[in-house]
């Protein structure tokens, strides 16, 4: 991890230009982690559950708001998923299936 300031700004503004397919240094790209949950969220839904919890960043709130709402993964930084959080947030989202 590094500070934000010490990023390399070449690096960083090739990766946020093409987030969805450059992964950075020692992570993965935005499709990686949205094929990641869309399976996760695929399996889900083979479950009988009538309720579950889902802790996890924000980064996949976004990636599984896109695939729900079929929103498009190129939108996802922008301002159609808006979170911000300083030490913690908590979202609720209800969502009915069927």
């Amino acid at each position: 991890m590094q500070n934000w300031h010490d990023i390399d700004q070449t690096l960083l503004q090739t990766w946020m230009a093409g987030y969805v397919d450059i992964a950075p240094p020692n992570g993965e790209s935005f499709q990686t982690l949205f094929n990641r949950c869309q399976d996760f969220w695929n399996d889900i839904l083979t479950k009988p559950y009538q309720t579950i919890i889902i802790v996890t960043h924000l980064g996949v709130i976004r990636a599984l708001l896109a695939y729900i709402l079929e929103i498009g993964k190129n939108h996802c930084a922008s301002k159609t998923i808006m979170a911000q959080s300083i030490n913690s947030n908590t979202t609720l989202m209800r969502i009915r299936l069927g």
